[in-house]
């Protein structure tokens, strides 16, 4: 996590919490969470994390999740 980071929102918050749990050992990589929330309901994003956390076979949990926020996106464009 950003060491001087402070989240101002639950969505902000969710992001982090994400972040914590997939990939806390990679710094560059917090942008990509707080950018899932800004147009993914945090119900997704936890649920996201948690299928993640759930199987055993994700190597990569970054690009898993990534994965996951770019289907979201295709399947709710207005």
């Amino acid at each position: 996590m950003p060491v001087s980071y402070t989240h101002l929102n639950n969505e902000q918050f969710v992001a982090l919490e994400a972040w914590k749990a997939l990939e806390p050992d990679k710094p560059e990589s917090f942008g990509l969470y707080l950018s899932a929330v800004k147009d993914i309901p945090a119900h997704f994003i936890l649920q996201f994390v948690k299928e993640i956390l759930a199987d055993q076979n994700v190597k990569n949990r970054g690009a898993t999740f990534a994965s996951k926020v770019i289907s979201y996106r295709l399947s709710h464009r207005k």
